[in-house]
């Protein structure tokens, strides 16, 4: 039968149509490199590069340098701690106490490190950049909940996303998440005004979700982490870090582990989401899922030399953990009942609380910090740690009617925590006052007045809570704590001490290496520690100063210079602080430079 013109005509339009694009392929941007998703450039750098350019893994070093452990009013000698803080919606903080838990167990990790989780569910990132927001009274009141103050934060880990609920085009949704990340760092700068670095991390894969669309805004909300970095490395002054070209208002920004795969399609590196690494809903990881996060935050941090400049064991201050060994519920409306084989216990006001026990490993050195970890199993209640004595107690057979008393000191009061959070409290005069080289340590949670009932996860479960404990082995030594810039070579100018910090020793001397060769040093000791920024270095040492006499860097740019401790102008005793520093003329270009400084905590 011939063909009608018409039948011809169609199938000729038809033969020269386009084929159909669909929707663009989600390629992980560790993978997709210089090619592009919607016009936007893959890579977690400029120039769809993996790693960032040599000048900001420079500046991120020396970020990472300079987080030190530090005093609550921020003094840096050798016994404080470093707060870091793990910022983001209830996925980030599911994912963070699994590393949480893996970290305080960890000798092999810096022992000053005092990680906090600091998410909070549902507090998307255009709610949290308001500074009015329920997540920033939430963390001002955790803090000291977990020993720490605000001087003492210094690192972050920041995951989150855009409210869920209303989906925007592409760039639209880019630009706004980078926009919101951006007045999130500046608010975390001036929260806490010395936090040098800020680890980014989009989410997971959100194919799974069944209450939302999450793909591809999980995807695509990368490219506004990404644009956020790279607006800082091209000088963005609205995230300024360094005070040599402006106002600070923004740590150092860079990359954490990059977390999306394409669901069960693995990346190139082999990672891969599966059903079975989230929830029924979806959305929040799964056990597995947490799990294969903290997999790869541990591999980050064992990555580069910004990450093990922070994280990497420190001689003297260790870190051990141990798994709570028994847990009750206790229900005061019912005395005779034993609730210490279930798999969860419940907190609530008055009359239902619990008690919890770990044996600590034998250790020697003073305990700086000690930290009781429990898991929520949802929304938790506001809550009290009090430490309990007698430790003769089964947790099979223990009830209100035969429970110890609360007879050791309180804690301060947790505040009502979210999906995913950790319930974190430090207990460290407790520890020290029952347990200072280790042994068993038992303390009781309780609900406040007016509190929500909460369920905890008790140890039945496989998730035993935790008491994470950081013992100083020899306390008092010296630190570097500011390190210095580096020079025409390309390398900064160090100050080393040698011998021991013992006034009965007197065996310490200071050594500076990497000086221009020739260079005339004026070794400074300071009372107190500064900040202040020069063209060719930070000068660090403050309050009373005293001029050593002027030494000469030798042909191999070392200098070498002993102090009398014991005599005028220092005459220093045992637990006494100085700070020490160098200032020498560079000859190219010309200018004074420093090298970095040193805290020394006299022994005796």
């Amino acid at each position: 039968m011939p063909l009608s013109l018409a039948t011809l005509a169609l199938l000729t339009l038809t033969a020269a149509a386009p084929a159909q694009t669909g929707p663009p392929q989600l390629v992980p941007l560790t993978d997709l490199g210089a090619s592009t998703y919607l016009g936007e450039q893959g890579g977690l750098y400029p120039g769809g590069e993996n790693a960032p350019p040599p000048d900001h893994a420079a500046a991120a070093l020396h970020a990472a340098r300079s987080v030190v452990p530090r005093t609550a009013d921020g003094a840096p000698p050798p016994d404080g701690h470093v707060g870091v803080l793990g910022v983001g919606l209830s996925n980030h903080g599911q994912e963070w106490r699994e590393l949480s838990r893996r970290v305080d167990a960890d000798p092999q990790r810096n022992g000053h490190l005092v990680l906090v989780d600091a998410a909070v569910n549902g507090v998307t990132s255009d709610l949290v950049r308001d500074p009015q927001s329920i997540f920033w009274s939430i963390l001002d009141e955790r803090l000291p909940v977990c020993g720490l103050t605000a001087d003492q934060v210094q690192v972050a880990f920041l995951e989150t996303t855009r409210t869920r609920s209303v989906p925007l085009p592409f760039l639209d949704h880019v630009a706004a998440l980078r926009d919101d990340l951006g007045e999130i760092v500046r608010l975390l700068r001036a929260r806490f005004p010395r936090l040098r670095i800020v680890f980014v991390s989009s989410l997971t894969y959100g194919g799974y979700s069944v209450q939302h669309a999450d793909e591809p805004a999980i995807y695509e909300s990368a490219f506004a982490y990404k644009r956020l970095v790279e607006d800082q490395i091209a000088g963005d002054p609205g995230l300024g870090y360094d005070p040599r070209s402006g106002p600070v208002v923004a740590p150092v920004l860079v990359w954490g582990p990059y977390l999306w795969a394409d669901g069960a399609t693995p990346r190139s590196d082999g990672l891969a989401w599966l059903p079975e690494d989230v929830e029924p809903d979806g959305f929040h990881p799964s056990l597995a899922g947490e799990r294969k996060v903290a997999d790869l935050y541990e591999a980050f941090l064992d990555a580069s030399p910004a990450e093990r400049a922070i994280f990497d064991a420190r001689p003297g201050v260790t870190r051990l953990a141990s798994p709570v060994s028994k847990d009750a519920g206790i229900d005061e409306t019912a005395p005779g009942a034993t609730l210490g084989t279930l798999p969860a216990f419940e907190v609530r006001e008055q009359d239902r609380w619990a008690l919890l026990q770990a044996e600590l490993p034998p250790f020697t050195g003073i305990v700086r910090h000690a930290k009781l970890a429990v898991e929520p199993i949802d929304r938790s209640a506001r809550m009290v740690v009090t430490g309990v004595s007698n430790i003769a107690w089964d947790e099979a057979l223990v009830a209100a009617s035969t429970a110890p008393a609360r007879d050791g000191p309180t804690s301060a009061t947790l505040p009502l925590t979210s999906k995913g959070t950790l319930a974190e409290w430090s207990i460290g005069p407790w520890v020290n006052e029952v347990a200072p080289r280790g042994g068993p340590v038992a303390c009781a949670i309780a609900g406040l007045p007016g509190a929500v009932a909460a369920e905890l996860v008790a140890r039945e479960s496989g998730r035993p809570a935790w008491i994470g404990v950081q013992v100083d082995e020899a306390p008092g030594g010296a630190e570097l704590f500011c390190p210095g810039l580096p020079g025409p070579m390309g390398v900064p100018a160090t100050l080393a001490t040698l011998g021991t910090t013992s006034l009965g020793a007197g065996d310490l001397s200071f050594s500076a290496a990497d000086l221009p060769p020739g260079a005339v040093v004026l070794p400074v000791v300071g009372t107190s520690h500064a900040e202040t920024a020069l063209a060719g270095g930070d000068v660090s040492v403050g309050g009373a100063l005293t001029r050593l006499p002027l030494v000469a860097a030798d042909g191999a740019g070392r200098a070498h210079f002993d102090v009398d401790w014991l005599a005028p102008p220092h005459s220093v005793s045992p637990g006494d602080t100085r700070y020490v520093q160098c200032v020498f003329r560079d000859v190219a270009p010309a200018g004074l430079r420093t090298t970095s400084a040193v805290v020394v905590v006299f022994r005796p």
